[in-house]
């Protein structure tokens, strides 16, 4: 699976500036939405390839229980293990 981290990286940075910007009205938190949005267009047009700790990173989050990881610890996990749904 591609991630396409720079991408994902970007973009989201660029929603974070914007909202800053509509919070603020500040004119340079427009530019740093725009960058990125630039920089997020760039990494995919461009196939900016992941960075080498992408991976690792994606298994680890993918371990997280809220990012679809199974959380054997959890309360709520032994109270519907045994339902069917």
């Amino acid at each position: 699976m591609f991630m396409q981290f720079y991408r994902n990286l970007f973009a989201l940075l660029c929603f974070l500036f914007f909202a800053f910007a509509l919070g603020t009205g500040s004119p340079h938190a427009y530019w740093g939405a725009l960058m990125c949005g630039c920089l997020s267009r760039a990494a995919v047009r461009k196939k900016w390839p992941d960075p080498p700790f992408a991976k690792r990173l994606r298994v680890w989050m993918e371990g997280l229980s809220f990012f679809g990881g199974t959380p054997e610890n959890s309360e709520t996990f032994g109270l519907l293990k045994g339902r069917e749904l």
